[in-house]
């Protein structure tokens, strides 16, 4: 049986999202959520998020800003076992470069969630959040995702990508290209080349730092 899960995630900034303790679950609204056991099929959700509109609204919304590289995507879980169609993905990413932010204990290695997943005879999708994947390599604009009441098992800090789709603007071929669902003004960024993008970033945080109004 296909079912389709609507998801109203409505937030001014992500961090109202990942950091409640029931975050996951407060941000769902599907006919299908309380259901047990899981009705089985895959759910399609849409998502509403404040998406930053330009390069120095996702600065601004980030607590780390990294380059790195997808090592290994996890095998996804559900996040409330009173909600089955509360599901999500972990990947683990290799951090190449620090360029705003401080990594806990100095771990390179990051931990990445993501909406939607399989597990068991369940399966959910954010068509506008298509997974990572293995060896891809992106600059990644995050937000600490310290959910208490979702484990986290990898021993590596977990985060979210501001505004979901925004801060994962994906390295192809030399050049940047941010996901379809990006707001305009960062889609101006796309085909720029990565190390010219990165430059970019660092001056926006070097004013930033300094104090100076974007």
């Amino acid at each position: 049986m296909k079912t389709r899960t609507i998801v109203f995630a409505l937030f001014t900034v992500l961090v109202t999202f990942i950091k409640a303790s029931t975050a996951q679950d407060a941000s769902l609204r599907t006919e299908n959520a309380t259901m047990h056991p899981c009705p089985g099929g895959t759910g399609s959700s849409t998502v509403n998020t404040s998406s930053p509109t330009s390069l120095d609204s996702l600065l601004r919304m980030s607590e780390l800003i990294v380059v790195g590289t997808v090592v290994d995507v996890l095998p996804a879980f559900t996040a409330n076992p009173d909600h089955l169609m509360s599901i999500e993905t972990p990947s683990v990413v290799a951090v190449g470069e620090l360029l705003y932010g401080i990594l806990p204990s100095g771990i390179p290695t990051i931990l990445l969630t993501q909406m939607g997943g399989k597990v068991g005879p369940c399966a959910k999708v954010v068509p506008d959040d298509p997974f990572v994947q293995k060896d891809e390599r992106y600059v990644f604009f995050l937000m600490a995702d310290d959910r208490p009441k979702v484990p986290n098992t990898s021993g590596f800090p977990r985060y979210v990508a501001v505004g979901l789709w925004s801060g994962k603007a994906k390295v192809v071929n030399g050049r940047i290209q941010f996901l379809p669902s990006a707001s305009p003004g960062l889609h101006e960024y796309d085909d720029m080349d990565a190390t010219a993008f990165i430059a970019a970033v660092e001056d926006r945080i070097r004013i930033r730092c300094r104090g100076w109004p974007w």
